[in-house]
């Protein structure tokens, strides 16, 4: 899951192509998820390219997940991201946007998904105001985050928006699987890394 809006996330960051497509910077932080499903309340630093624990790994079988910005090279501009276990519990997740990413509950969520679209320039501009009204309401817009259709669409929205008002004003997602991710491999190696200076300390 990606907050596009975050620092002023840019185009359709989610999956697909365009998540990961220009990403040079990640700062992580990570934390251990046992039968109760929460974020560690232990203070975490952040350092370029580590991923540096909240909390210690107790064995290497236990479900992990692990959040943290992408910096988008030459925008000036950055994105949250987070990688969800599908047994997370729904007040995890609650947990996650509103306590750690400082996210107020929505008015209204805005699902906006599929590939087709038509390509008319004013149904576009419609659709784009559409959109520009509804997060000035409140609402979370959320797509499948690919780089294509009415999706790519949305997240052009989400960059004009943040663009002419800044970062924090449109709250957008992109929710994909973690195999649609564009170099997600990138995520693994740096949590592959962190977790083998674990075993190694413990």
């Amino acid at each position: 899951m990606a907050d596009m809006s975050g620092g002023g996330g840019r185009g359709g960051a989610g999956g697909g192509g365009g998540f990961m497509r220009q990403m040079s910077t990640i700062r992580h932080r990570q934390s251990r998820v046992g039968s109760t499903v929460g974020e560690s309340t232990a203070s975490t630093a952040h350092s370029q390219h580590t991923l540096l624990p909240s909390a210690s790994i107790r064995r290497p079988s236990q479900v992990h997940r692990f959040h943290g910005e992408i910096e988008f090279t030459g925008l000036n501009q950055t994105a949250r991201f987070a990688k969800l276990s599908p047994h997370m519990s729904d007040s995890a997740i609650r947990d996650l946007l509103q306590r750690r990413w400082g996210l107020r509950p929505p008015t209204l969520i805005i699902t906006v998904f599929g590939t087709d679209f038509e390509k008319k320039r004013k149904l576009k501009m419609i659709f784009k105001k559409g959109l520009w009204k509804a997060a000035d309401s409140g609402c979370w817009i959320v797509t499948g985050g690919f780089q294509l259709g009415i999706m790519k669409l949305a997240g052009e929205a989400v960059r004009d928006y943040t663009d002419a008002y800044g970062g924090n004003r449109m709250i957008a997602f992109g929710v994909s699987s973690w195999g649609c991710v564009k170099k997600n491999d990138i995520l693994e190696a740096a949590l592959e890394e962190f977790l083998y200076l674990q075993t190694q300390n413990n």
